[in-house]
């Protein structure tokens, strides 16, 4: 198997801040607008860290989108 590959499929999965905190509300059963309100502080921590998780990827992205094309010294499988 391809190491890039290995590794990517080694990764730890991580959800976002925002959907851990989702289910951990849900699954403490906390639906009543009340209670939503006195989490109103991680809620909005939770959102933070997901919006700049999100600009990091996005910044990421555009980098791979723009870096240079390398010659490989190994020919993939297939071809």
């Amino acid at each position: 198997m391809n190491p890039v590959l290995r590794e990517l499929l080694a990764a730890p999965r991580k959800l976002t801040a925002a959907v851990a905190l989702c289910l951990e509300l849900d699954a403490a059963q906390m639906t009543q607008p009340e209670e939503l309100l006195r989490q109103k502080g991680r809620i909005e921590a939770a959102i933070t860290e997901t919006q700049r998780d999100i600009s990091t990827l996005e910044r990421v992205l555009i980098d791979l989108r723009e870096s240079a094309a390398a010659p490989s010294a190994v020919v993939p499988a297939g071809f």
